[in-house]
């Protein structure tokens, strides 16, 4: 199994560019390649926060995350992981 060392937040398109369908998922790092191993199947999930400190700052990383990396093409990342 490849050597995961860090995730992030990004915008991952699982429709096509013509008909896009956007989420916020967490996307895993192989630390070798610097390739995207796997990323969470459901986009990131915003509730049941109890303290809105926890909220805020989360809110905050997701922000910067995503504004920071391109928007990933979900079928284009399938092909990836085939190779």
């Amino acid at each position: 199994m490849e050597n995961i060392t860090f995730w992030r937040y990004q915008i991952i398109n699982k429709g096509t560019m013509e008909t896009p369908f956007y989420g916020v998922h967490e996307v895993y790092i192989d630390e070798k390649t610097a390739k995207v191993i796997m990323w969470t199947e459901d986009p990131v999930a915003l509730g049941n926060y109890e303290d809105i400190e926890e909220l805020r700052s989360d809110l905050q990383k997701i922000l910067s995350d995503i504004k920071k990396q391109p928007i990933l093409l979900e079928p284009d990342l399938e092909n990836d992981l085939e190779r």
